[in-house]
C-alpha cells in the first residue's frame, strides 16, 4: 500500500471492515519508521479494541502512537496527529482501566495540541471539545475545581469560533451553559448563574422547538432563574424571569406534554410578584393560566396530577386573602383529585400532597364547623405521616 492509499484510509474516521484487516494484517516492522503509518495501525488496534475488548489491542495501540510520536518533529503536522490519536487512546484506555495517569496524560497531550495549533485552524475546535471531554471527566473523579475553570474558557472559545448556522454550536451553548450552572453550585458566584441564564436564553431561542432536548434546558434555566430571582432579592429580575417564560410559553408547541409545567412556572413567577407587591392582578393571572394548563394535560397524567394539586393550593391561598368560600370549596376538590392520582412513582410527593388537603379541610372546618371536614382532615393527617 503506498503513502497515498494510507492517507486516504487516515481521513476517513471510520474503517471498514474489509480496511481494517488490511492494515491489521500488515507487519509493524514494515512500517516502524513512518509516523504517518503507525499513526493508522495504532487508530485501527484502537478500533478493534471497541469490537473486541482485547486489552492487548490498547496496549500495542498506544506503543505503536508513542513510537510514532518519537519518530516526529514537535509541531509538525504528524506529531500534532499522532498526539491526538495518543490522546483518545490513553482516554479510551482509561474508561477501560481507571487509571488516572492514562486520563492526566490525556489532558497533557490535548493541552498541547491546542497550543501548537493555530487558533484560526479549523481542526482547533475538534481539539478543543477533546481536551473539555477529558476534563470534566476528570473533574467528576477529582472534584477539581481547576479542571471545570479550563473546560469553560475552552467552551467559550469554541461558542465563539462556531458559526451561528452550525450543527454543532447549540451542543457548545449546551455544554458552557451547563459548566457555568455547575461552578456556580460550587462557588455560589453569582455572575456564573447570570451567565448560565444568559446561554439556556439562547439555547432555548436557537433550539427547535420539538427538539427533545428543549424540555430538560427549560427545567434547569426555570430553577436558575427562580435561584437567581432568591439570590438578587430583585424585582427586576423576577420581572425579567417572567417575562422570558411568557416567552418560551408562546413558542412552545400546544401538543408538548411539558407545556403544562412550563406554565407552572410562570405562575411561580406571577404569584412570587403577586405576594412582593401585593398586585392581585398577578394572582387573577396566575389562577387564569393554572386553568389553562390543566386543560392541556392528558388524563390521569402525572402533569395532570401536578397540575390539579397546584391550582389547587393557589386556590386555597387566594381563600386566605378574600375568605371566599367558593375558592376554598373549589381548592377541596381539585386537591381531592390530584390525591386519587398519586401512583408509587410519586410517593415522594404523597405526604405534602395529603398534608395540604388535610390543612385545607381544617380552614373549612373553621368557618363551617362541619365535624365531616374535621374527620377528614385528622384522617388525611394520619395518613400523611404514615409510611405508604
Amino acid at each position: 500500500m503506498n503513502k497515498q492509499q494510507y492517507d486516504s484510509i487516515f481521513s476517513d474516521p471510520i474503517f471498514s471492515n474489509s480496511i481494517l484487516e488490511y492494515v491489521l494484517s500488515i507487519d509493524p516492522e514494515d512500517v516502524s519508521d513512518s509516523p504517518i503509518y503507525l499513526n493508522i495501525l495504532g487508530y485501527a488496534l484502537c478500533t478493534r479494541f471497541t469490537q473486541k475488548q482485547d486489552p492487548a489491542d490498547l496496549e500495542q495501540a498506544v506503543q505503536t502512537l508513542e513510537h510514532a510520536m518519537q519518530l516526529s518533529s514537535v509541531a509538525s503536522p504528524e506529531w500534532l496527529q499522532t498526539i491526538h490519536n495518543l490522546g483518545n487512546v490513553l482516554r479510551v484506555r482509561y474508561e477501560y482501566t481507571d487509571d488516572m495517569n492514562d486520563l492526566d496524560r490525556a489532558v497533557h497531550l490535548f493541552g498541547q495540541l491546542t497550543e501548537h495549533t493555530p487558533i484560526d485552524a479549523p481542526e482547533t475546535t475538534d481539539y478543543l471539545y477533546n481536551l473539555c471531554t477529558c476534563l470534566l471527566i476528570r473533574f467528576t473523579k477529582t472534584h477539581n475545581i481547576a479542571d471545570l475553570d479550563r473546560a469553560i474558557c475552552s467552551w467559550k472559545e469554541m461558542l465563539a469560533r462556531t458559526p451561528i448556522d452550525s450543527p454543532l454550536r447549540l451542543m457548545y451553548l449546551g455544554n458552557l451553559h451547563n459548566g457555568l450552572v455547575t461552578r456556580h453550585s460550587l462557588t455560589n458566584d453569582l455572575n456564573d448563574l447570570a451567565e448560565a441564564i444568559k446561554m439556556g436564553q439562547t439555547f432555548l431561542d436557537e433550539i427547535p422547538p420539538d427538539d427533545p432536548d428543549r424540555v430538560g434546558f427549560l427545567e434547569t434555566l426555570s430553577k436558575s432563574m427562580i435561584k437567581y430571582y432568591h439570590q438578587t432579592d430583585s424585582v427586576a429580575d423576577l420581572n425579567t424571569s417572567i417575562r422570558t417564560w411568557k416567552r418560551l410559553v408562546k413558542s412552545t408547541p400546544l401538543d408538548a406534554n411539558y407545556l403544562p409545567i412550563l406554565i407552572n412556572f410562570l405562575v411561580h413567577g406571577l404569584l412570587t410578584r403577586g405576594n412582593r407587591t401585593h398586585n392581585d392582578a398577578d394572582v387573577q393571572e396566575a389562577i387564569k393560566q393554572q386553568e389553562y394548563a390543566l386543560t392541556l394535560c392528558k388524563p390521569g397524567s402525572f402533569y395532570q396530577m401536578q397540575c390539579l394539586h397546584n391550582l389547587g393550593s393557589t386556590l386555597k391561598m387566594r381563600y386566605h386573602d378574600t375568605h371566599d368560600i367558593r375558592d376554598l370549596n373549589r381548592s377541596i376538590e381539585l386537591l381531592e383529585q390530584a390525591v386519587a392520582l398519586l401512583t408509587p412513582s410519586s410517593q415522594h410527593v404523597r405526604a405534602d400532597y395529603l398534608s395540604n388537603l388535610a390543612n385545607a379541610f381544617y380552614l373549612r372546618f373553621e368557618q363551617t364547623e362541619n365535624i365531616a371536614d374535621l374527620d377528614r382532615a385528622k384522617e388525611l393527617k394520619t395518613l400523611a405521616s404514615s409510611p405508604q
